[in-house]
Protein backbone atom coordinates (compact mmCIF):
# COMPACT_ATOMS: atom_id res chain seq x y z
CA UNK A 1 0.00 0.00 0.00
CA UNK A 2 1.00 3.37 -0.61
CA UNK A 3 -0.38 6.14 1.40
CA UNK A 4 0.48 9.95 0.50
CA UNK A 5 -0.79 12.61 3.58
CA UNK A 6 -0.77 16.10 4.30
CA UNK A 7 1.04 16.33 7.21
CA UNK A 8 -1.85 20.03 8.32
CA UNK A 9 -4.62 17.95 6.75
CA UNK A 10 -7.33 19.17 9.44
CA UNK A 11 -10.42 17.83 7.44
CA UNK A 12 -9.17 14.11 7.91
CA UNK A 13 -6.03 14.72 10.46
CA UNK A 14 -3.09 12.74 10.28
CA UNK A 15 -2.87 11.98 14.01
CA UNK A 16 -6.39 10.65 14.15
CA UNK A 17 -6.53 8.27 10.88
CA UNK A 18 -2.74 7.86 9.11
CA UNK A 19 -1.13 7.12 11.93
CA UNK A 20 -3.32 4.26 13.63
CA UNK A 21 -3.93 2.72 10.49
CA UNK A 22 -0.07 2.61 9.62
CA UNK A 23 0.53 1.35 12.77
CA UNK A 24 -2.47 -1.54 12.74
CA UNK A 25 -1.41 -2.19 8.99
CA UNK A 26 2.55 -3.02 10.26
CA UNK A 27 1.48 -5.11 13.23
CA UNK A 28 -0.60 -7.48 11.11
CA UNK A 29 2.46 -7.72 8.94
CA UNK A 30 1.15 -5.42 6.08
CA UNK A 31 3.77 -3.16 3.87
CA UNK A 32 2.62 0.15 3.76
CA UNK A 33 4.67 3.22 2.57
CA UNK A 34 3.38 6.31 3.59
CA UNK A 35 4.65 9.65 1.82
CA UNK A 36 3.88 12.67 3.97
CA UNK A 37 3.61 16.73 2.73
CA UNK A 38 4.93 18.39 4.94
CA UNK A 39 2.54 21.99 5.83
CA UNK A 40 0.29 20.73 2.81
CA UNK A 41 -3.61 20.61 3.55
CA UNK A 42 -6.30 18.52 3.03
CA UNK A 43 -5.86 19.68 -0.30
CA UNK A 44 -3.95 19.68 -3.47
CA UNK A 45 -3.69 15.85 -3.51
CA UNK A 46 -0.88 13.71 -5.31
CA UNK A 47 2.66 15.22 -5.26
CA UNK A 48 4.47 17.94 -7.49
CA UNK A 49 6.31 15.25 -8.56
CA UNK A 50 4.09 11.91 -9.42
CA UNK A 51 7.20 9.82 -9.68
CA UNK A 52 7.05 7.87 -6.22
CA UNK A 53 3.33 6.97 -7.52
CA UNK A 54 3.96 5.90 -10.87
CA UNK A 55 6.54 3.57 -9.67
CA UNK A 56 4.63 1.88 -7.28
CA UNK A 57 1.78 1.65 -9.54
CA UNK A 58 4.55 0.26 -12.10
CA UNK A 59 6.24 -1.94 -9.37
CA UNK A 60 3.18 -3.38 -8.16
CA UNK A 61 1.86 -4.71 -11.20
CA UNK A 62 5.38 -5.78 -12.45
CA UNK A 63 5.89 -3.23 -15.26
CA UNK A 64 9.34 -1.21 -13.91
CA UNK A 65 12.52 -1.35 -15.10
CA UNK A 66 15.00 -1.52 -12.37
CA UNK A 67 17.38 1.25 -14.15
CA UNK A 68 19.84 0.76 -11.21
CA UNK A 69 20.86 -2.98 -12.55
CA UNK A 70 21.22 -1.59 -16.06
CA UNK A 71 24.59 -0.37 -17.02
CA UNK A 72 24.48 3.11 -18.04
CA UNK A 73 27.26 6.20 -18.22
CA UNK A 74 27.18 9.04 -15.99
CA UNK A 75 27.32 11.85 -17.93
CA UNK A 76 24.89 14.30 -17.20
CA UNK A 77 26.78 17.95 -15.37
CA UNK A 78 27.42 17.27 -12.04
CA UNK A 79 27.82 21.09 -10.15
CA UNK A 80 29.95 20.50 -7.35
CA UNK A 81 31.40 17.29 -8.07
CA UNK A 82 35.06 18.57 -7.28
CA UNK A 83 35.79 18.16 -10.80
CA UNK A 84 38.36 20.23 -12.56
CA UNK A 85 36.66 22.74 -14.67
CA UNK A 86 35.90 20.94 -18.04
CA UNK A 87 37.00 17.71 -16.98
CA UNK A 88 33.15 16.05 -16.72
CA UNK A 89 32.30 12.06 -16.21
CA UNK A 90 33.55 10.93 -19.23
CA UNK A 91 37.21 12.57 -18.44
CA UNK A 92 36.89 11.23 -14.80
CA UNK A 93 36.49 8.02 -16.28
CA UNK A 94 39.34 8.06 -18.46
CA UNK A 95 41.48 9.32 -15.96
CA UNK A 96 40.87 6.43 -13.68
CA UNK A 97 41.21 3.81 -16.66
CA UNK A 98 44.84 4.70 -17.71
CA UNK A 99 45.74 4.86 -13.77
CA UNK A 100 44.66 2.07 -13.49
CA UNK A 101 45.99 0.21 -16.63
CA UNK A 102 49.59 2.63 -15.98
CA UNK A 103 50.12 1.37 -12.46
CA UNK A 104 48.74 -2.20 -11.79
CA UNK A 105 47.38 -0.81 -8.08
CA UNK A 106 47.16 -3.71 -5.58
CA UNK A 107 44.23 -1.90 -4.41
CA UNK A 108 41.09 -0.31 -6.32
CA UNK A 109 38.67 1.87 -4.04
CA UNK A 110 35.48 2.02 -6.17
CA UNK A 111 32.70 4.15 -5.70
CA UNK A 112 31.01 7.47 -5.96
CA UNK A 113 32.05 10.48 -4.27
CA UNK A 114 32.72 9.94 -0.47
CA UNK A 115 35.28 7.24 -2.08
CA UNK A 116 35.97 10.13 -4.33
CA UNK A 117 37.40 12.37 -1.95
CA UNK A 118 40.27 9.79 -1.38
CA UNK A 119 41.92 11.09 -4.05
CA UNK A 120 44.97 8.74 -5.08
CA UNK A 121 46.35 10.32 -7.63
CA UNK A 122 43.70 11.71 -10.31
CA UNK A 123 44.85 14.75 -11.76
CA UNK A 124 41.63 16.01 -12.55
CA UNK A 125 40.19 16.39 -8.94
CA UNK A 126 40.22 19.55 -6.66
CA UNK A 127 38.61 17.95 -3.35
CA UNK A 128 40.81 15.23 -1.45
CA UNK A 129 39.80 15.49 2.08
CA UNK A 130 40.79 11.88 2.73
CA UNK A 131 44.11 12.07 0.36
CA UNK A 132 46.80 12.19 3.64
CA UNK A 133 45.04 9.62 5.64
CA UNK A 134 44.65 7.17 3.09
CA UNK A 135 47.79 7.71 1.47
CA UNK A 136 49.54 7.18 4.99
CA UNK A 137 47.39 4.07 5.73
CA UNK A 138 47.90 2.56 2.67
CA UNK A 139 51.54 3.61 2.14
CA UNK A 140 52.89 0.13 1.62
CA UNK A 141 50.60 -0.93 -1.05
CA UNK A 142 49.70 0.73 -4.59
CA UNK A 143 46.54 1.84 -4.40
CA UNK A 144 43.95 4.00 -6.84
CA UNK A 145 40.84 5.92 -6.10
CA UNK A 146 38.13 5.04 -8.45
CA UNK A 147 35.41 7.26 -6.80
CA UNK A 148 33.43 9.38 -9.29
CA UNK A 149 31.27 12.04 -8.04
CA UNK A 150 27.37 11.15 -7.94
CA UNK A 151 27.72 7.45 -9.31
CA UNK A 152 24.73 4.99 -8.54
CA UNK A 153 25.00 1.50 -9.14
CA UNK A 154 24.43 1.25 -12.78
CA UNK A 155 27.22 4.09 -13.77
CA UNK A 156 29.59 1.80 -11.46
CA UNK A 157 28.28 -1.29 -13.76
CA UNK A 158 28.75 0.62 -17.02
CA UNK A 159 32.64 1.15 -15.10
CA UNK A 160 33.82 -1.94 -14.88
CA UNK A 161 32.34 -3.37 -18.33
CA UNK A 162 34.01 -0.56 -20.24
CA UNK A 163 37.25 0.19 -18.40
CA UNK A 164 40.40 -1.10 -17.16
CA UNK A 165 39.67 -2.85 -13.83
CA UNK A 166 39.37 -6.49 -14.74
CA UNK A 167 42.75 -6.01 -17.21
CA UNK A 168 44.26 -4.89 -13.98
CA UNK A 169 43.11 -7.51 -11.77
CA UNK A 170 43.93 -5.83 -8.53
CA UNK A 171 44.55 -8.14 -5.52
CA UNK A 172 41.67 -6.03 -3.66
CA UNK A 173 38.29 -3.98 -4.29
CA UNK A 174 36.61 -1.82 -2.14
CA UNK A 175 33.02 -1.10 -3.80
CA UNK A 176 31.07 1.49 -1.40
CA UNK A 177 28.11 2.41 -3.50
CA UNK A 178 24.13 2.85 -2.97
CA UNK A 179 23.42 6.22 -1.68
CA UNK A 180 23.29 8.58 -5.09
CA UNK A 181 20.44 5.65 -6.32
CA UNK A 182 18.13 7.76 -3.59
CA UNK A 183 17.98 10.57 -5.37
CA UNK A 184 16.19 8.60 -8.20
CA UNK A 185 13.74 7.05 -5.69
CA UNK A 186 14.90 3.67 -6.24
CA UNK A 187 13.67 1.17 -4.15
CA UNK A 188 15.77 -0.39 -1.24
CA UNK A 189 14.92 -4.15 -3.30
CA UNK A 190 16.13 -2.23 -6.66
CA UNK A 191 19.45 -0.71 -4.94
CA UNK A 192 20.29 -4.19 -3.90
CA UNK A 193 20.00 -5.43 -6.86
CA UNK A 194 22.18 -3.43 -8.78
CA UNK A 195 24.79 -3.41 -5.90
CA UNK A 196 24.61 -7.50 -6.06
CA UNK A 197 24.66 -7.19 -10.22
CA UNK A 198 28.03 -5.38 -9.48
CA UNK A 199 29.47 -8.11 -6.84
CA UNK A 200 28.24 -11.01 -9.39
CA UNK A 201 30.56 -9.34 -12.42
CA UNK A 202 33.31 -8.85 -10.32
CA UNK A 203 32.92 -12.17 -9.10
CA UNK A 204 32.63 -13.54 -12.94
CA UNK A 205 35.36 -10.97 -14.52
CA UNK A 206 37.54 -10.75 -11.83
CA UNK A 207 38.56 -14.02 -10.01
CA UNK A 208 42.13 -12.80 -8.93
CA UNK A 209 40.55 -9.79 -7.29
CA UNK A 210 39.14 -10.15 -3.57
CA UNK A 211 36.21 -7.99 -3.02
CA UNK A 212 35.04 -5.91 -0.28
CA UNK A 213 31.09 -5.10 -0.38
CA UNK A 214 30.46 -2.39 1.83
CA UNK A 215 27.00 -1.05 0.12
CA UNK A 216 26.08 2.75 1.36
CA UNK A 217 27.52 4.25 4.21
CA UNK A 218 25.23 5.06 6.67
CA UNK A 219 23.20 8.36 5.72
CA UNK A 220 20.60 10.75 7.19
CA UNK A 221 21.99 12.68 10.16
CA UNK A 222 19.15 11.68 12.37
CA UNK A 223 18.30 7.79 13.42
CA UNK A 224 14.56 8.97 12.41
CA UNK A 225 15.54 10.38 8.91
CA UNK A 226 14.00 8.85 5.87
CA UNK A 227 17.26 8.17 4.34
CA UNK A 228 18.73 6.31 7.17
CA UNK A 229 15.44 3.44 7.31
CA UNK A 230 16.00 3.27 3.30
CA UNK A 231 20.02 2.18 4.23
CA UNK A 232 18.69 0.14 7.04
CA UNK A 233 16.18 -1.49 4.35
CA UNK A 234 18.94 -2.03 2.15
CA UNK A 235 21.53 -3.76 4.36
CA UNK A 236 18.74 -5.56 6.08
CA UNK A 237 18.55 -6.93 2.19
CA UNK A 238 22.01 -7.52 1.74
CA UNK A 239 22.65 -9.35 5.09
CA UNK A 240 19.99 -11.88 3.66
CA UNK A 241 21.89 -12.66 0.52
CA UNK A 242 24.84 -15.13 -0.05
CA UNK A 243 28.22 -13.34 -0.23
CA UNK A 244 30.57 -16.13 -1.38
CA UNK A 245 33.59 -15.85 -2.19
CA UNK A 246 33.84 -11.78 -1.30
CA UNK A 247 33.54 -10.09 2.10
CA UNK A 248 30.77 -8.44 2.79
CA UNK A 249 31.11 -5.04 5.01
CA UNK A 250 28.77 -3.15 6.31
CA UNK A 251 29.43 -0.43 8.39
CA UNK A 252 27.60 1.45 11.40
CA UNK A 253 28.43 1.90 14.56
CA UNK A 254 32.08 3.43 13.62
CA UNK A 255 30.02 6.54 12.22
CA UNK A 256 27.64 6.90 14.55
CA UNK A 257 27.04 8.07 18.01
CA UNK A 258 25.00 6.11 20.82
CA UNK A 259 22.00 7.39 19.82
CA UNK A 260 22.35 6.48 16.11
CA UNK A 261 22.42 9.98 14.94
CA UNK A 262 25.86 10.73 12.62
CA UNK A 263 28.98 11.73 14.59
CA UNK A 264 29.37 15.05 13.55
CA UNK A 265 32.85 15.00 13.85
CA UNK A 266 33.13 12.18 11.05
CA UNK A 267 29.86 13.07 8.77
CA UNK A 268 29.55 16.55 6.82
CA UNK A 269 26.32 18.79 7.30
CA UNK A 270 24.40 16.87 4.32
CA UNK A 271 24.63 13.40 6.46
CA UNK A 272 26.43 11.77 3.05
CA UNK A 273 29.77 13.23 3.24
CA UNK A 274 32.73 12.79 5.19
CA UNK A 275 34.92 14.96 7.04
CA UNK A 276 38.53 13.79 7.94
CA UNK A 277 37.99 12.29 10.75
CA UNK A 278 34.88 10.00 9.32
CA UNK A 279 37.80 9.30 6.10
CA UNK A 280 40.59 8.29 9.15
CA UNK A 281 37.76 5.95 10.29
CA UNK A 282 36.76 4.41 7.35
CA UNK A 283 40.00 4.00 6.55
CA UNK A 284 41.23 2.66 9.63
CA UNK A 285 38.62 -0.18 9.58
CA UNK A 286 38.85 -1.17 5.90
CA UNK A 287 42.47 -1.27 6.36
CA UNK A 288 42.48 -4.22 9.12
CA UNK A 289 40.25 -6.34 6.57
CA UNK A 290 42.55 -5.58 3.62
CA UNK A 291 45.44 -6.84 6.07
CA UNK A 292 44.22 -9.68 6.53
CA UNK A 293 43.08 -10.41 3.01
CA UNK A 294 46.84 -10.03 1.61
CA UNK A 295 47.96 -11.94 4.08
CA UNK A 296 45.72 -15.01 2.84
CA UNK A 297 47.07 -14.45 -0.74
CA UNK A 298 50.25 -14.40 0.23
Amino acid sequence: MLHVVGDADDIVPVKENTEPFEKRVKAAGGNINVIHKPGVNHHPHSLQDPTPITNFILAATGQKTNFAAIAAPGSEYRSGAGWIEGKGWWAQKSDIDSLIQASNPDIIFLGNSITQGTGGHRTYVTYKPGFSIFDSLFSNYKWENAGISGDRTQNILFRLQNGTFKYAQPKVIVVTIGVNNFIDNDSPEEIVTGIMAIAQWIKDNMPLSKLILTGPLPTGLRQTDERRKKFEQIHALLAKRSHHPYLYLPLYDIFTLTNGDLDPLKYASDGIHLLPGGYRIWGTTIQSHITKLMRKQN
